[in-house]
């Protein structure tokens, strides 16, 4: 699956409370469907800049590990390129053995969240 939530939901309107269009889309509409990869864009506030103050990171990673828990499954985010709407992979460890993160070496606007995985068990079909 691949999802864009437009900039994230939006910014929280109080410290640790996340807006209702972001409940809406990960907890009523995704989380349901039990997806076996996601693909985020637009992970706004849910990935901060190296120089952010302390605040904003707190406000991102705390976003972050509510998403992984909500859906269920392993998030990875992209670093930051040079846009503000940098892009994540969330995978169910259920389904797949997940390797290490890498990150590309080249400067992306919005660069790729990049990390190896595999099928846990192999599929068979009947003969």
């Amino acid at each position: 699956m691949q999802s864009n939530i437009k900039n994230d939901a939006g910014p929280e309107e109080e410290p640790g409370v996340l807006p209702l269009l972001w409940h809406q889309n990960y907890g009523e509409r995704l989380a349901p469907l039990e997806a076996d990869w996601l693909g985020l864009a637009e992970l706004t506030y849910s990935q901060a800049r190296p120089d952010a103050s302390a605040e904003v990171k707190e406000a991102a990673d705390r976003r972050w590990r509510a998403l992984q828990q909500t859906v269920g499954m392993r998030g990875f985010r992209a670093r930051m390129g040079q846009g503000r709407n940098p892009t994540g992979l969330l995978v169910r460890e259920s389904t797949f053995t997940v390797g290490l993160q890498h990150h590309h070496p080249k400067v992306f606007r919005t660069p790729p969240p990049m990390c190896s995985w595999r099928f846990r068990k192999y599929l068979t079909y009947p003969s």
